[in-house]
């Protein structure tokens, strides 16, 4: 048997060499364990970055992410202490990759790092899987509209309010593009005085007024230049020229009129609503043939504006309550003198009056029948009527007389307004030549 100092040092006491690399072992790891420990750290809210997307767009459709499904709120990662304490949330990469697409639309969330990723024991996640929407894409063209919010200035009023481009296409989700009812561009006027020209944000409401996010969705444009003109007030009085045909026989205009509303504000340029005081309507808009009743007809004003000029008033469409009153006609005979009746236009070289006044007879009187609204043909006096005859009209007559004679003329009745004459009145005169 070989002695154990014939042995190589090397295989001399091989069993405790052994032990003693064991133990040296074994005393690394410990210190090595008590200085850079494995240790488990969070990172929070890491977003899901999702590739190969064209796997759904390609076919027409869209998608969207279902609960926050593209964030995971908590990653846990298990390293070392000195290689965790170096990770920070932008380190930790996750994505979802199409085309693992299951049957169920969901994706699973692959985990990853972009630095120390061979040393990392475990990563996970407190969301594993990505859910998705998925619907056929469509498309829709809109007409934008526009509107205003706030009140311009006292004595101001909105006129037209358009968009430079009133056309507006969205693509995306079906469920999406359906439930969009309009879509708004708003101009704030608060205060204005002056026309106003501004870039507007498009904004697109449901049937039910609520804006719709435009997220997930394609526009062809996103803003709009809208001008809104801003115009001056003016109140002005509603007038009527008069009236168009006649009331039915018998009948009168009483001349008891109104206009409901009397006054309307137009809005117009400085320059259009100079001069305007009133706004007229004109005879041919209230037509009163064969009326026997008071007429009450509504007339639209915006039909008889000025040039340039629109209604202002808030609330007020332009239609007035128009009443024309007509009432029955009522009658009375006046009786006035003969002798009252002026003779004008005698001929030369004769003299004219009525029997009483050239040949002494009794005084006579002539019967004027008037009529006209009852309370002012039964006011009416002789004193209050004039009356002349023309005798230029019956100068043949008088021509043929050689001294005296008796001739019937017509005589011409000035009556007070309101009060037409009914019948043609005529009288005698004595005509004598004076030699």
């Amino acid at each position: 048997m070989k002695k154990t100092s014939d042995r190589p040092w090397f295989l001399r006491n091989l069993p405790l060499r052994i032990v003693s690399v064991i133990i040296a072992a074994l005393m690394w790891l410990l210190v090595t364990n008590a200085s850079n420990p494995t240790i488990v750290i969070q990172v929070s809210s890491v977003p899901v970055k999702l590739s190969n997307t064209e796997v759904i767009t390609d076919q027409g459709m869209v998608y969207s992410v279902l609960d926050n499904t593209d964030f995971i709120p908590t990653v846990y990662i298990t390293a070392p202490r000195s290689i965790a304490d170096a990770i920070r949330s932008d380190n930790v990469v996750a994505t979802a990759d199409l085309r693992e697409l299951t049957a169920d639309n969901t994706v699973r969330i692959r985990l990853d790092t972009n630095i120390y990723r061979n040393q990392i024991e475990s990563i996970s996640g407190s969301n594993e899987t990505l859910h998705l929407a998925i619907e056929n894409r469509t498309r829709k063209t809109f007409t934008i509209q526009t509107t205003t919010v706030g009140d311009v200035a006292e004595g101001y009023v909105i006129g037209d309010v358009t968009a430079e481009q009133n056309q507006l296409r969205v693509s995306g989700a079906e469920s999406v593009v359906s439930a969009i009812d309009r879509a708004v561009a708003t101009v704030d006027v608060t205060g204005a005085t002056g026309n106003i020209y501004t870039d507007v944000d498009i904004r697109l409401y449901d049937g039910a007024g609520n804006v719709i996010d435009p997220a997930g969705l394609t526009m062809n444009i996103t803003k709009v230049r809208v001008t809104a003109t801003v115009l001056m007030t003016k109140d002005v009085h509603i007038g009527l020229v008069g009236v168009s045909g006649f009331p039915a026989s018998g009948y009168l205009l009483s001349g008891e009129n109104s206009i409901t509303p009397d006054h309307a504000a137009i809005a117009g340029r400085p320059s259009a609503l100079s001069g305007i005081t009133e706004i007229m309507l004109p005879a041919d808009a209230v037509n009163v043939s064969g009326r026997d009743t008071t007429l009450v007809r509504q007339i639209n004003i915006n039909n008889y504006l000025p040039d340039n000029t629109k209604l202002a008033g808030q609330g007020f469409e332009g239609i007035v309550e128009v009443s024309i009153g007509i009432v029955p006609k009522a009658y009375q005979t006046v009786q006035i003198a003969a002798d009252s009746v002026e003779l004008i236009n005698v001929p030369e070289g004769y003299i004219a009056g009525t029997p009483a006044q050239i040949e002494g007879s009794a005084p006579a009187s002539i019967p004027v029948k008037i009529s006209g609204e009852e309370a002012d043909v039964l006011s009416i006096t002789p004193d209050m009527i004039s009356a002349y005859a023309d005798l230029s009209e019956v100068s043949d007559q008088i021509s043929r007389i050689s001294e005296a004679g008796r001739i019937l003329t017509n005589v011409k009745i000035t009556l007070p307004e309101g009060i037409e004459q009914e019948e043609p009145v005529s009288m005698t005169i004595v005509v004598v030549k004076n030699e």
